[in-house]
């Protein structure tokens, strides 16, 4: 296994959300690997990019990168129609840094501004 520090892997996770909220699908490509497992499921990078909504900026609230694994921890906010969520991620990466294995888990979310209850 490449021996990474901590800064690195963190420094390479914010650049792979930089692309995916400035939605730089060609930059994006460049940090997964051909076939991505996204929640157990298979998927090349098309298909992973396809995922991705479009009206979504993610702020990464919590970040816990684990260099011996090559794995991040997330926690992403963001706001969709007025309603905050939370996304925790996990990510694995290859000794090559791109992404090969994605768990997400959304929380529900609350209402802010002018949606809210």
């Amino acid at each position: 296994m490449v021996q990474v520090t901590a800064t690195q892997l963190r420094d390479r996770y914010k650049a792979y959300l930089k692309a995916v909220n400035t939605k730089q699908w060609t930059t994006l490509q460049g940090y997964l690997a051909d076939t991505i497992i996204y929640n157990e499921k298979g998927l090349n990078k098309d298909g992973y990019i396809s995922l991705i909504p479009t009206d979504i900026q993610y702020v990464a609230v919590d970040l816990v990168v684990d260099t011996d694994h090559l794995q991040v921890a997330v926690r992403l906010e963001n706001v969709v129609k007025g309603v905050k969520q939370t996304e925790h991620c996990f990510y694995q990466f290859t000794d090559d840094l791109l992404v090969e294995k994605v768990w997400s888990l959304v929380v529900d979310g609350e209402a802010t501004g002018p949606h809210k209850g």
